[in-house]
């Protein structure tokens, strides 16, 4: 009897500390980078961004059917793109065109389990959709920048049934963005997670996609100002002008971000109307160019060959 209580009181107990350590999705300052992939080059391919999309979690609370969520907006457009809650290890979603709620990660999943009517979107380009199940193929858990670990669940390929699709990462998100499919890609096209900052803090960054500083829609640039890098890519020098009319340029409203987001050591240069930016020394990759103006930020994303 005495073995039997024991017993159940560490089961007990341990549940309650899982339950505790438990890390949901963020619920202000937060900010996601999804990049669309293109492996290009033979016989050594890599990947180049083709496109991007950020999704901004500003801490807004939204009441959908007597329910406390939080919304989640598209970080350049400002556009409602739905809303979350964290509850018991899982993270449910309401699409901003419905009141329905979904999964969209459960972290309480082991291996064999299955989760029904998970939020999905095919290919970031085709509506919104609603995967009936999925299994959980693996679970393990994966180092974030601050040396913490977090909870990743691995969801099994639907062609294959292996290990092979995306994995759920707790506190982040999807490895393969926010909201898209987390199968295995067969095409050379595909979406990733680019990064996930917490405030100026960058908690994952995906190395070939880099992660740019933090810039949402309520700080964008005026409409007048217009600004543009070339040649792009360069070998190592940039050039920047704005358009006829915008506020002259100055070499320190610029910086330069590696993809870990660290602030390299570049010093502009005032050539007449342009600025000039040299990278060279740098390693060949891509960078982040982020420009300050009227007191906003705005930035591109540079290639160094």
């Amino acid at each position: 009897m005495k073995a039997f209580l024991l017993t159940l009181v560490i089961t007990l107990t341990l549940q309650l500390a899982n339950s505790q350590d438990y890390i949901g999705l963020p619920e202000s300052g937060r900010k996601w980078v999804n990049a669309y992939m293109h492996v290009t080059g033979f016989p050594d391919p890599w990947p180049q961004v083709q496109n991007s999309v950020s999704f901004c979690s500003a801490g807004v609370d939204t009441l959908i059917n007597e329910i406390d969520y939080t919304q989640i907006d598209e970080c350049d457009t400002g556009s409602y793109k739905g809303a979350f809650r964290n509850a018991e290890g899982r993270v449910y979603f309401v699409p901003a065109d419905s009141l329905s709620e979904f999964i969209l990660y459960d972290f309480t999943l082991n291996v064999g389990d299955t989760v029904f009517n998970v939020y999905c979107e095919p290919c970031g380009c085709e509506p919104c959709g609603i995967v009936p199940f999925v299994v959980c193929a693996q679970t393990d858990s994966i180092a974030v920048a601050d040396g913490s670990y977090r909870r990743t669940v691995r969801v099994a390929d639907y062609l294959d049934g292996s290990n092979s699709g995306g994995q759920w990462i707790e506190g982040i998100g999807n490895s393969q963005g926010l909201f898209q499919e987390y199968y295995g890609s067969i095409s050379e096209y595909f979406w990733e997670l680019a990064c996930f900052r917490q405030n100026d803090t960058i908690v994952y960054s995906y190395s070939w996609a880099g992660c740019p500083p933090l810039v949402s829609a309520s700080n964008q640039l005026p409409n007048h100002t217009e600004w543009n890098v070339f040649p792009n890519p360069s070998s190592s020098v940039f050039y920047i002008s704005t358009a006829v009319g915008s506020e002259p340029l100055s070499v320190g409203q610029f910086r330069v971000y590696d993809t870990s987001g660290r602030l390299m050591d570049v010093t502009p240069e005032k050539e007449g109307n342009r600025v000039k930016i040299n990278l060279q020394g740098f390693p060949a990759g891509i960078y982040w160019l982020q420009v300050e103006l009227y007191g906003q930020f705005s930035g591109k994303r540079i290639v160094k060959i």
